[in-house]
Parts: C-alpha cells; sequence; structure tokens
C-alpha cells in the first residue's frame, strides 16, 4: 500500500486538490480575497520553512504545500459554479450545438446563447441552454451548427420535486446549463447565417456522417442502437430495453465509450503504425500520429470524462515509452486526474468520471495480485482467468457506487464480460473497417452483414443471461454513510492483500457489520412510519399510501402510468424498503382492511381525502384534504386544498393549498 503514499507526487497532490474542491461544495461562500490572501501567505510560508533542512521542517513544508493545493481546489471550484448572467430580451440568437434529439412528444437539442436583444440594445452572452421543439418539417432538418431566432424567454431548470428523485436541475448546472425553453411550431426561425467554428460542431457533423453509413448499410434497430454506441460514443439510438438489458447483466460500461475503447483503438494504432518506429526519424511521427488519433477519437465520441481519462493516460503512456522514461501508472493515474479536475473540477461529481477511475484503481492494484493465485500454460486458459479477474477487481472498486447510484447489482457480471468485452475488439474494428470501406459498397455491406448478425447473437446471449436465476439483485438502498463505510472496507482489502494481517480483515468484518446494522436500523425506521404521497406528474394524478412496508399506487385518471410516473415510484419503494406496491385504479374502488375507495372519497387508516369532486355532491364527513380543481376557485388542476371540506361553497378560497406544480410532490406522514 505504500505505493499509494511514496513515489508518487501526483497522489498526493490530487488528493489535496479533491479535498479542496469538495470542501468548496460543501463550505460555499468564502470571500475570494480571503482565499487568494490566505494562499499568498502560506507560500510565503512555505519559502520561508523549505530553507530549513530538518525532518521536522521538511515535514512542515509539504503538509503546507498541500494546504496550498487544496485551498487552490476550493477556488477552482468556487470560481467553476458561477452561472452566467441571464439577460431576459425581446429576441434571442443561438446556434445549435448538437443534433436534435426525439423526445416523447418534443425535439430536445443544446443551444448556445449568443446574443440577445432589448430594445435597440444587442447583448453578447454565452450561455448553453435546453430547447425542446415541436416535431415538424422544419425542426426535424435541424443540425449541429444551424442558427436560430427567437422570442421567447427562457425558463430556469427546475426538478419535479418527487421524493428521492433525480437532481437534473444539479445535474445540468454542473455542466452550466441553468436555464430551457420550449419552442412550438412557427415562434421561431432558422437564420441562413452558420455558426463560428467549433471542434465540437464539427465532430458532431463528421459523426452524423459516419453514423448515417451504418444505415445506408442495413445495420438498423437494435443493431444500430449498439453498434453506435460502441464505436461511436452515439447512446440517443437506445431504448430503455436495451439499456435494461445491458445493465442487468452488468456490460453498461461497452455502451459507453471508456478506456476499453481507446484502448482497443490504441492497439489498432500501435498495430498499423509500428513500421514508423523502426524508420529514420519515424519515432515522433509515429507519437504525432497517435496521439491524434487517440484525441480525435475522444472528441468524435463526446469527450466524456472516461475518455478523456483514458486520453490523458495513454498519452502520458505514449510520450513516456518513447522517450524511454518509465511511467509509473499510479502517478499517470493521478496526475490525469488532476489536469481534468484543474479544467473542469465539476467531474469529480460525474458518475461516469467516479465509475472509471475506481474501475482503472482496482484493476490496476488488485489483478496482479489475484491474477498470480493460479497459473495456466496454455494460452486460453490463462485469458480467461485473467479476463474473469479483470472482471472480479473492477467490481471490488465500483460496486459500492453502483449499489448507491443504481440501487441494483448484476450477479453475472463476470459472464456477461466473457460475451462483451472480446466480442468488442472485434465489433470496433470491424464498425471501423465499415466506414473506411463505404466507398466499396459490396464490402461494406458484406461486413455490416456479420457484424448484424453477431450483433443479434451478442444481444440474445446477454437476454439469456438477463433470464437466469436471481440475474439481478433490485432495490438496494444505502445512504452516504453506508457507502463510507463500503469504501472503507475496499481499503481495508487493499492492506489486506499486501500486508496479510488479520487485523485488516478484522476491519473488513467490523466495517461490514456496521453496514449491515445501519440497514436494520434504517429498515425498522421506515417500517412505522405511515404516508401519503401525492406526486407531480403533469399527466396524471398518482397517490402513493404506505403503511410501513405495505403500499397502494392509486391512479385517479384514465391515463396509464408512463415511465416517468413508475420511476417515481419505484424511487420511494427503493429508499423505503417497501414491497411491490399494489395498484389501484380509482373509478373501480377498493376495500381491504388498510384501504377504502368509493365515490371520489379515499379513506385510508382513518384518514380520508376528497379527490375531484363536485361542490354538490360533497360526502356530510370530514377530510384530510382534498385534490381538486374547485369551480371559482381560480386554482389550477392538480391542487391540494388543505381545509375542512365542508365549508367549500361558490366562491370560496381555501385556509391553505398546495400547488403540485410549483411546490413539487404534497407529503403527510401520520
Amino acid at each position: 500500500m505504500e505505493k499509494f503514499t511514496n513515489g508518487i507526487p501526483f497522489f498526493k497532490i490530487t488528493v489535496a486538490f479533491i479535498t479542496g474542491i469538495l470542501a468548496a461544495n460543501f463550505l460555499p461562500g468564502i470571500p475570494a480575497y480571503f482565499l487568494v490572501s490566505l494562499v499568498m501567505a502560506l507560500i510565503f510560508l512555505y519559502i520561508r520553512i523549505s530553507r530549513i533542512k530538518t525532518t521536522g521542517s521538511v515535514c512542515l513544508a509539504s503538509a503546507t504545500l498541500m494546504l496550498i493545493v487544496a485551498l487552490g481546489g476550493f477556488i477552482r471550484r468556487e470560481t467553476s459554479v458561477k452561472a452566467p448572467a441571464s439577460y431576459n430580451g425581446d429576441c434571442y440568437h443561438a446556434f445549435l450545438t448538437e443534433y436534435p434529439v426525439a423526445k416523447t412528444n418534443s425535439l430536445k437539442a443544446e443551444l448556445m446563447l449568443t446574443e440577445v436583444v432589448k430594445g435597440d440594445s444587442v447583448f453578447r452572452v454565452s450561455e448553453k441552454i435546453i430547447a425542446y421543439f415541436k416535431p415538424d418539417s422544419l425542426s426535424e432538418k435541424l443540425a449541429a451548427g444551424d442558427r436560430i431566432l427567437f422570442k421567447a424567454i427562457p425558463e430556469e431548470i427546475t426538478n419535479q420535486g418527487n421524493p428521492y428523485e433525480f437532481d437534473y436541475k444539479k445535474y445540468l448546472s454542473r455542466k452550466k446549463i441553468f436555464r430551457q425553453i420550449y419552442l412550438p411550431s412557427g415562434k421561431w426561425l432558422r437564420a441562413n447565417t452558420p455558426a463560428p467554428f467549433s471542434p465540437k460542431i464539427s465532430a458532431e457533423k463528421i459523426r452524423a456522417r459516419l453514423l448515417n453509413i451504418y444505415r445506408e448499410n442495413n445495420i438498423a434497430d437494435e443493431q444500430f442502437a449498439i453498434l453506435s454506441a460502441l464505436t461511436l460514443g452515439y447512446k440517443d439510438a437506445l431504448n430503455p430495453e436495451i439499456k435494461s438489458v445491458f445493465a442487468g447483466t452488468g456490460a453498461t460500461h461497452v455502451l459507453s465509450v471508456s478506456g476499453l475503447h481507446v484502448g482497443i483503438i490504441f492497439l489498432l494504432l500501435n498495430v498499423f503504425l509500428k513500421p514508423l518506429k523502426q524508420g529514420r526519424g519515424g519515432r515522433p511521427v509515429f507519437v504525432g500520429l497517435i496521439l491524434l488519433s487517440v484525441w480525435f477519437y475522444s472528441l468524435l465520441t463526446g469527450f466524456s470524462p472516461s475518455v478523456l481519462r483514458s486520453a490523458v493516460m495513454f498519452s502520458f503512456i505514449v510520450v513516456g515509452e518513447n522517450m524511454r522514461k518509465p511511467t509509473n501508472i499510479y502517478n499517470t493515474l493521478a496526475l490525469s486526474a488532476f489536469i481534468l479536475l484543474v479544467i473542469d473540477p465539476q467531474l469529480i461529481f460525474d458518475i461516469g468520471c467516479q465509475l472509471s477511475y475506481s474501475a482503472v484503481l482496482g484493476i490496476v492494484y488488485f489483478h496482479p495480485k489475484i491474477y498470480n493465485l493460479l497459473h495456466f500454460r496454455r494460452w486460453l486458459p490463462d485469458q480467461m482467468w485473467s479476463l474473469l479477474v479483470v472482471s472480479i477487481t473492477a467490481q471490488i472498486t465500483t460496486f459500492p457506487l453502483a449499489l448507491y447510484y443504481f440501487n441494483q447489482f448484476p450477479v453475472y457480471f463476470w459472464l456477461s464480460n466473457y460475451i462483451v468485452v472480446p466480442a468488442s475488439f472485434f465489433l470496433i474494428f470491424l464498425g471501423i473497417t465499415i466506414i473506411l470501406l463505404s466507398p466499396v459498397h459490396i464490402l461494406s455491406s458484406f461486413l455490416a452483414k456479420i457484424v448484424s448478425y453477431g450483433l443479434w447473437i451478442i444481444y440474445e446471449l446477454l437476454e439469456g443471461i438477463c433470464q437466469l436465476p436471481c440475474s439481478l439483485i433490485e432495490n438496494i438502498s444505502i445512504d452516504g454513510l453506508q457507502l463510507t463505510l463500503l469504501f472503507l472496507s475496499v481499503i481495508c482489502a487493499m492492506y489486506f492483500t499486501t500486508k496479510l494481517k488479520a487485523n485488516y480483515l478484522i476491519g473488513i468484518i467490523s466495517l461490514f457489520i456496521l453496514f449491515y446494522g445501519i440497514n436494520i436500523f434504517r429498515k425498522a425506521a421506515c417500517s412505522g412510519e405511515n404516508e401519503i404521497i401525492v406526486y407531480n406528474s403533469p399527466e396524471n394524478t398518482v397517490l402513493h399510501l404506505l403503511k410501513g412496508r405495505e403500499n397502494y399506487v392509486i391512479f385517479c385518471d384514465t391515463v396509464k402510468p408512463n415511465p416517468s410516473e413508475l420511476t417515481n415510484i419505484k424511487n420511494v419503494q427503493t429508499a423505503k424498503f417497501l414491497k411491490p406496491p399494489e395498484f389501484v385504479q380509482m373509478n373501480n374502488g377498493f376495500e381491504d382492511k388498510n384501504l377504502f375507495i368509493k365515490n371520489k372519497v379515499i379513506s385510508f387508516l382513518g384518514e380520508n381525502i376528497l379527490v375531484e369532486p363536485e361542490e354538490k355532491n360533497i360526502p356530510e364527513i370530514s377530510f384530510r384534504f382534498c385534490l381538486s380543481e374547485f369551480p371559482d376557485t381560480s386554482l389550477p388542476r392538480n391542487t391540494i386544498i388543505i381545509s375542512p371540506v365542508q365549508r367549500l361553497k361558490k366562491g370560496f378560497v381555501p385556509d391553505s393549498v398546495f400547488l403540485l406544480k410549483k411546490e413539487g410532490a404534497f407529503r403527510y406522514i401520520f
């Protein structure tokens, strides 16, 4: 374990920088002048201390330097989260930075605002926003780089406010997107002037042409979606079913371009360009072509955090090897993280970035130790054993994050990796070959048929793994403290595999006992709660009634539940350790020991709820609250009215109202 502290200077520097970023996340708002003054004072102190050549002074100087780096991380994070100035004008000029993506009832695209017109004044701005276009003949022809004009004022991005939902607002704010807009037909114009040059837009256009090559060679449906994600990082064609199959088998990592994909590209380039190293003066050309190709591929696939990590690491490795200077993999890993976080400190909160670095660290540290436990003379068994070890070691360091973010664990991840990892190598090679041979349609079409058939087989095999008994453990709920305990157990495992001391094994066991103790406590706390939740859902009126672990979901409209509503329900089910809910249609009525529904009245554990009544038909009983739109009150639909219902008369304004659309889900715990 000493490898992590000795001889790896950038490990300590990166840890200090990350500490500063995290501190800024939890302690924001410290004045900039105070931080700058503190850094300058510490630099002066460091210079004075470093001149003293004693053991104590060296340690103090090192600690001072780490504190300076941590403050640098604090300041860098503080300067990166400021939202751009928002202007409300009469007209807006913008251009698309990507091709629109089809959603349920709209086309979604990212825009870059460049000008805001207010009266006779024009303000030059630079703000990213999300735009939703109504599908029509004009919006469906939009492409990356197209300029548009519109008058509608962008609105602040908000969450729906449902319990345990994904924080979409924070997710976009970390990408420096704070506003959105809906543009119906006739409310925007396409301008003729081109957008300024942008590497991202150029890469988007190139990728669109390459995707069309796949389509022209009759690669379609699931095969197109998987191949385009696998080779070009285009994931918009992936439907929920494909995502579910890959997630349920632990094979999602091949759909997100990462170190595996960049590594395959690197190996292919290394084979084809190797002769350059033999020629006189060819080594610099070899290095230049490798770096150019790796970074162009990274740009082409969208510059995801995992791709950036891989590109930076491979760049250092290529340069180091060809300068005949050995590279320490841990130092390279830490240096790549430091560079990326200096550029964008928000990457520390990116799930893909966290998983990518955790997986690489696990493989690098644990793989040699576990791999050397068994030895095979023949090549094939040895490679199968190595691949199994890679799968296991990556899971050791990533499973805490997977449980925390995705609430599930694929049991047969090791089996699926035997399929998708070797297949990825050949599919990426064939996918690139199809593009290169596209001028010779006969050859590219022949290869496309092979690829389509291969992808069909892979997808069928993964679906088969999904059908295996206990293939996926779902609805796993852990909190931040439990996540910390799991990572501490991983650190103990690192020490144990290095020093083989019983104390570390006892530490692992103790941490897991504490982990399960917290789980038991959380379950017990939830089992004693009764709660009524009314979700903020624009298409349906959905109530979730909880009695301990028993729960009922009531749909008050005839509209069928959409995926978003089912996700809201599952989030609560997972967080509160609930049993599978009983779904009830309001109009059909219902009765059991906990719940009675009849004539727009819901009675749950003695609490009465009135749903969308007519004033003349209000029963003569007391209600906890009403969910309705009452005439002459000017209240929108799905308004929670908290007031004695018998007092509701024409023109009556209730004592208290709760607007779902504005305030989010309504929750009543009793």
